[in-house]
């Protein structure tokens, strides 16, 4: 059987013929593409089933047409002009402009309505974060006397990273004894977004060890010290926008997670159309590099992987609202224009609600850096001003009127 394609949407709504959809079930059994667009549209047909009642538009939307009235007034006015103003309110032409007015009075008063932040209908949600934690994973690495640590934070910090630009200036050297030490994960991505040079030569508790430094614009992203007898890496840190130190994992971006189903291409195109964001880079440079769904107490959670080389996002998407009350070490937190959840340490974990999804991120980049992420996803802006909740509202009306188009 081909795929369901155009009939989804009758497959939902239970308008196929008894044996059709006989047919379309079986489909589904083997068709993992289909299967999670029929998924999605459902997820999407629940979200408009909460929306619930539009509020009345306010009074300075329909101040447009009330101008109309000022306008004849003024004109009774003017002797000379009443005719004239008769006129054209009768022409065809203006009759039109009203109606079109009209109609875009009502768009406009149902976008503002949509456009407000959503109270979800779903049941309250607790990410499982210890779990999302554990598959994020840690490095143990040596750690480097205080002396070193402070000498690597001398660095500038007036420059601002360009994502996107291959670099040119790496030192084949330094690139390749990362290479030999084989433990630093997406070392090629490391070697296109930033410049790779040799520093000092120092010692690490004891052990002679050689600096590799991944540099932006002469401003230091990390440095990895390599032992000169053994070739292995003792110690990776990764820098903040002001300078402060972190620890960077020396696993991959992609955790191995259990019980988890890989998401294709197509597949994660669908989500994406569909409300769940599967975005194939994040804040300039972040690639995704893994996509795939965790089974947890019978609900299918979106587990996504991102990286530039140094600093690594696991995003985790699942349906509900968030249970801000059950949360353990957390507390709300202003990143840019929006509020989240945040829980600071090795690694960093926020969380957030929006129109029905729960969305974790989980990572050991620094705070400027994850409110860039956030700002790239579905988030609820703090006092949201007219204009921007129409647009939402004018979002959430295409999506609706098709889940699956492009």
């Amino acid at each position: 059987m081909p795929h369901l394609g155009t009939r989804v949407a009758d497959f939902v709504d239970g308008q196929l013929t008894a044996d059709a959809a006989a047919d379309a079930q079986e489909h589904l059994t083997t068709c993992p593409d289909c299967r999670q667009a029929v998924l999605a549209h459902r997820e999407v047909k629940r979200r408009m089933t909460g929306l619930g009642a539009v509020p009345a538009p306010p009074a300075s939307l329909l101040q447009s047409l009330a101008d109309l009235d000022r306008v004849r007034a003024a004109a009774d006015r003017r002797g000379g002009l009443r005719a004239r103003v008769d006129h054209l309110v009768r022409s065809s032409a203006f009759r039109g402009l009203v109606a079109a007015t009209g109609a875009a009075v009502v768009v406009g008063a149902c976008a503002y309505g949509l456009g407000a932040p959503a109270a979800s209908a779903a049941a309250p949600t607790v990410p499982p974060v210890s779990r999302f934690v554990a598959a994020f994973g840690s490095a143990d690495l040596a750690t480097p006397s205080s002396e070193l640590v402070q000498a690597a934070m001398v660095r500038p910090t007036t420059a601002v990273r360009t994502a996107g630009t291959a670099t040119v200036s790496d030192d084949p050297e330094a690139v390749g004894l990362l290479r030999s030490a084989g433990v630093v994960p997406d070392l090629d991505l490391v070697v296109r977004n930033f410049d790779v040079r040799l520093g000092a030569t120092s010692l690490v508790d004891g052990v002679r060890a050689t600096e590799v430094v991944a540099t932006s614009d002469g401003r230091r992203e990390s440095a990895y010290w390599v032992a000169t007898r053994t070739g292995a890496v003792v110690r990776a840190v990764g820098y903040d926008d002001d300078g402060t130190p972190r620890d960077l994992s020396l696993r991959p971006a992609a955790g191995t997670v259990a019980a988890s189903t890989p998401i294709s291409d197509a597949g994660m195109t669908s989500l994406t159309r569909s409300g769940w964001p599967c975005h194939e880079r994040l804040a300039r440079d972040l690639d995704r590099v893994e996509g795939s769904f965790l089974e947890s107490d019978s609900e299918r959670i979106v587990s996504l992987a991102y990286t530039d080389g140094l600093s690594r996002v696991s995003l985790y998407e699942q349906s509900g609202s968030l249970d801000a009350d059950s949360l353990d070490g957390f507390r709300p937190t202003r990143l840019g224009a929006t509020e989240v959840w945040l829980r600071e340490g090795s690694p960093t974990v926020a969380t957030w609600d929006e129109d029905g999804v729960v969305f974790t991120v989980v990572t050991d980049a620094g705070t400027s850096r994850l409110a860039e992420v956030v700002v790239d996803l579905p988030h609820r802006v703090v006092d949201v001003g007219a204009v921007a909740r129409v647009q939402r509202g004018l979002e959430r009306m295409t999506r609706a009127a098709d889940p699956l188009r492009g």
